[in-house]
Parts: structure tokens; sequence; C-alpha cells
């Protein structure tokens, strides 16, 4: 009977030991790979080009550049000195948490559009057309909507290609307007998100 008894303590013992052991492993295994995934994006960091901008580190990334602000990550095609000189007042970020409207029609537009949209972090996002545009095909499952539309519940953002040399970012009354040709709308765009996050006062 005691022999038996002390053979089960010994086991006991035993599946202590291998869960403590096991424990440790797993234990020391994760502090590697995070150790390894903390060298290797300082390493990745420490290889990419960089250019500074006021207390902000801009990276190049595979499109563009990025930067964190807040913990936010920020894609952008353009760096803040290349839109320093876009005309943009002050612009409302939190008329841009709810339900946003983004209107855009042409090639340009959408792709201003997706540039604000990936970092804006609105609680509901929607493609729009404006009224004027309501007969062109891309625009037949789309709403409509203008900044005449705009309001607390419902903010809308107007990218508006033009030939002229007029570029630029206003906001009123839940409506950012955001024109410009070709590239120079995406730099607008880059400019409100600059100015959104206080990388450019």
């Amino acid at each position: 009977m005691i022999p038996k008894l002390q053979t089960a303590k010994e086991k006991e013992k035993k599946e202590r030991k291998k869960k403590r052991l096991f424990t440790v492993i797993i234990v020391v295994v994760l502090l590697a790979s995070t150790a390894a995934f903390a060298l290797n994006s300082f390493q990745k960091e420490e290889g990419q080009e960089a250019v500074k901008y006021g207390k902000f580190k801009f990276f190049k990334a595979e499109r563009g550049w990025q930067t964190t602000v807040n913990d936010v990550t920020l894609k952008t095609i353009f760096l803040p000195a290349d839109v320093e000189n876009i005309t943009s007042g002050k612009i409302d970020i939190l008329a841009l948490k709810g339900k946003v409207y983004f209107v855009a029609a042409t090639n340009t537009e959408l792709q201003a559009a997706y540039e604000l949209d990936s970092v804006l972090a609105a609680e509901k996002k929607q493609l729009a057309c404006l009224p004027e545009y309501e007969n062109e095909s891309t625009c037949e499952n789309l709403p409509l909507k203008s900044c005449e539309d705009a309001n607390s519940e419902q903010a809308i953002v107007v990218f508006r290609e033009n030939n002229a040399n007029n570029t630029a970012a206003n906001y009123s009354d839940y409506c950012l307007t955001i024109e410009g040709s070709n590239e120079e709308l995406v730099k607008a765009a880059d400019k409100v998100i600059f100015t959104l996050f206080g990388i450019i006062k």
C-alpha cells in the first residue's frame, strides 16, 4: 500500500515538472518570437528611406509614404512638404466620424476618395455622385448627394476634378470640397489627411 502511494506522489511530481517545463518552453518561444519580430521591424525601419517633417518621421512604403500618429498608421502618396501650399481651412474631424458620403465620379476623383477613405475612421462610408451626373452609367446605382444634403447626420465629401490651376480643400457645415486637376486632386486629399491628424497646422 505504501509503495503504491509513493509511486502516485512521484508520478504527480513528474507531471508537475513536465507542466512547468512546458510552460517555460512556451514562454521562451513567445519571448524569442517577439524579440525577433521587434528586431526585424527595427532593421526594416533602419533600412527604409525616411523623411522627417516636424516631429513626424515618414518612411518610404510600397505606394508612397507612411507614418504613425497616435497609433494610427497613415499611408499617403505625397509628403507634407509636397502639399503645404495647397489652400485648406480648418476641418472638423468630428463631423467626419459618423456617416460620410464620398462624392466622386471620374478616375482621378475616385483615386483621391480612396486616399482619404483609407485613413478616415468613419462609422459608415458610402460612395455617391453629384446630381448633375445622374445619367452617367457609373452613377446609376449610387445615391445622389451634394453639399446641400450635408448635416450633422451625414457629412459629404465632394471630390471635384477641374482643369483650372485651382487646388484647394474647403470645409463648411458638414461638407468638405476637395478640388484640383489630375494628381493635384490627390495632393489636396493628402493635405486634408495631414490637417486632420495635426501634421500640418
